[in-house]
């Protein structure tokens, strides 16, 4: 076992579908050299650990609401404090 890890062989299984992005990532989290093995910001920043980009809403993705207009299937909350990051009483230096 010691052998196969200073190799640096490291064999996925076949069964488990990992992507491209995932083994790249294990492969280089197991790096037996120490001065090459990713540190953790560049682990956190790996590709595959960041969320997907947002894909671009087709016309399929709507429904038809009378002549000419489009309505999304989906409801935004906007009403203050609905989302996290939605803080309007923030001022820019003020003290949270």
């Amino acid at each position: 076992m010691l052998r196969i890890q200073k190799e640096h062989r490291v064999d996925f299984p076949r069964s488990k579908n990992l992507t491209g992005e995932c083994k790249d990532l294990i492969y280089r989290m197991l790096q037996p050299d120490v001065n090459r093995r990713l540190h953790i910001h560049k682990i956190l920043s790996h590709s595959w650990l960041q969320p997907p980009e947002p894909k671009a809403m087709s016309s399929a993705s709507f429904k038809r609401e009378g002549e000419g207009k489009y309505q999304a299937e989906y409801e935004l909350d906007t009403r203050p404090g609905s989302r996290p990051d939605h803080r309007p009483e923030h001022k820019l230096g003020a003290k949270t």
